[in-house]
């Protein structure tokens, strides 16, 4: 019987093939949620309508061309929404794919709690976020992560960039610098991806690029943002 490494690895193959033969970004995500939903552990593979249709929107707008502007999404979710734990199902993803990812977090306990996520996709090989800023995949590129740092804001390229609890980026903080100086990072992209996910804060980064894909939603006529509290979250009981 193959071990679950080798059939991840045969998979991860199948689905960059499916990708790369018909550029259906969509349709290779649901291929991948398929496997999860076989072989991850119980915790991680869990996942409602509402949690799937906001990670597709992340993925692929019609109005967007990604090769000439940014898809940029934000999800504001309330604490213990899943929301760490769904930017890493799409990370490995946006890997597959073979895409290149950068993570970044205000503070270094955020990344120890997509650290343990991480740890639960079977198609992560390694998760050395502490030592080497990277979370391993099976025959696809290393995602970057790392929390955000004057040096870490503009000495790489990605087509992705993720930015885990914007929501403690506060304006009057250099990591507010930090964070807007980061952007540049996909500009070269042909498939160029921001994406914010955090629990609502005022005077914050994550703020202001909601209410400004708030503005971008009316003028497009299409979605870029989502909002979900405790009522959505029926794992988030009283208790």
């Amino acid at each position: 019987m193959p071990s679950l490494r080798n059939v991840c690895v045969k998979f991860g193959l199948q689905i960059k093939e499916y990708y790369n033969r018909t550029k259906d970004d969509i349709g290779a995500f649901r291929y991948y949620l398929g496997f999860l939903k076989t072989f991850a552990p119980e915790r991680y593979k869990l996942c409602n309508q509402w949690q799937r249709e906001d990670m597709e929107m992340s993925i692929s707008n019609p109005k967007i061309d990604t090769k000439r502007e940014v898809l940029e999404t934000a999800w504001n979710y309330t604490r213990r929404g899943g929301k760490s734990q769904k930017l890493t199902v799409l990370g490995v993803f946006f890997s597959l794919i073979e895409k290149l990812v950068i993570w970044r977090s205000p503070h270094a306990d955020q990344l120890g709690q997509a650290s343990q996520w991480f740890n639960m996709n079977p198609f992560v090989k390694k998760v050395q976020i502490n030592n080497l800023n990277k979370v391993e995949v099976y025959g696809s590129p290393d995602i970057n992560i790392s929390v955000l740092s004057a040096g870490k804001v503009a000495s790489r390229e990605a087509d992705i960039l993720i930015y885990d609890e914007g929501g403690w980026v506060f304006k009057h903080l250099a990591l507010y610098k930090f964070y807007k100086a980061s952007r540049p990072m996909v500009a070269a992209s042909q498939y160029r991806h921001i994406i914010h996910a955090s629990t609502p804060a005022r005077n914050t980064a994550f703020h202001e690029e909601w209410e400004n894909l708030k503005d971008l939603e009316i003028k497009l006529n299409t979605r870029f943002t989502s909002l979900h509290d405790d009522e959505d979250c029926e794992w988030i009981t009283p208790e």
